[in-house]
Order: C-alpha cells, then structure tokens, then sequence
C-alpha cells in the first residue's frame, strides 16, 4: 500500500512536471508565436499553459518519484486516477468565473455572457453563447462517477493502475462528445 508520507511527495513531485509540460503544451499550440518570439517560451507574465501535456509530465514525475521512493507506481496511478478527474472537472468550472470557454453564440436560457471590461478569457464575453466550460465540468463529474463505481469492480480494484487508464478514456470521450455537441 501507499504510504501518506510518499503520496503527498508524489503529489508535489507531479507539479514540476504539471508546469512543464503544461508550459510545453501551451508553446507547441502556439508555435507560430513562438518561433517568431523564442525569448518569450519561459516569460511566465506572456501565454500560459496547457492540459493537453500537462496531465502526461506530472503524471511522469508524479511516476519517478514513486519509483524513486520505491512505492508502486501502479498504485501511484490507482491512487490519483479520481483526485485527477475532479480537479479536471473543479477547474472546468473556475474558468467560467474567469469567462473563458464559451462555445458558440446561442440564444437559449442558459447561455452565458460577461459584461464589463474583464479581462475575460473569451474574445467575445458579452455575446450569449453555450457555456462550454459547465457541459465538460458536467461530464467530468459523470466520468468521475463512471470511475468511482468501475474501481470498485473486481477487474479495476487490484490497484494496477487500469482505472487511470480507463478515466483518462472516458474523460477524453467526454470532451470530444463536448466538443461536438457545442456547434
């Protein structure tokens, strides 16, 4: 079993490698800024960062440090799968308090819009569009669940580290079924 003592380092191990890859993920998305303003890759007051290779690198650091304590790193990804998938879901919805991710403009109840000068995180914050934030924070949180009750099947309990895998699919189904549903 996993110590608490070498959890929480594996936990502050993950975030170095959370920022970097979240940092590279931003720059690869952003390449052609980039290329142009090469000085500007490790300014932290310019661009941000990305989820899309932020969750693999702190995942691997998260996975070095277990090693490096000698703890399992099957349960290192067992232990993480569903703390992951809720910080996803709880970080969806922080960036509706900041405006961004609004989808397309739509005039249905429920529409999100942002008035006042911001900064937003949306281009255009005051137009009501689909607030696409809350749809994949929604889905999230049914993939959380998913999760919850498949790591109690007796495939999934053995602490391998399958259940990260299989939230990793559902939560990128979800975001892709997301992605589509928000014309």
């Amino acid at each position: 079993s996993l110590r608490v003592d070498d959890l929480v380092f594996m936990v502050i191990g993950a975030v170095p490698g959370a920022i970097a890859g979240g940092r590279l993920g931003y720059v690869l998305d952003h390449l052609a800024y980039y290329q142009a303003n090469p000085s500007a890759i490790l300014d932290p007051a310019q661009g941000g960062l990305s989820l899309s290779l932020a969750v693999p690198f702190g995942l691997l650091t998260g996975g070095v440090i277990a090693r490096l304590l000698g703890a399992s790193v099957s349960r290192w990804m067992h232990a993480v799968a569903l703390p992951l998938r809720f910080v996803r879901g709880a970080g969806k919805l922080t960036g509706v308090l900041g405006g961004s991710g609004q989808g397309a403009p739509t005039d249905l109840w429920w529409a999100t819009a942002y008035l006042g000068p911001g900064p937003w995180g949306s281009r255009a914050a005051d137009v009501p569009s689909h607030p696409s934030q809350v749809y994949e924070a929604v889905a999230v949180g049914v993939v959380l669940v998913i999760v919850a009750v498949l790591a109690q099947s007796r495939a999934l309990a053995r602490r391998s580290g399958a259940i990260l895998y299989v939230a990793l699919l559902l939560w990128a189904s979800a975001a892709q079924a997301g992605e589509a549903a928000t014309p």
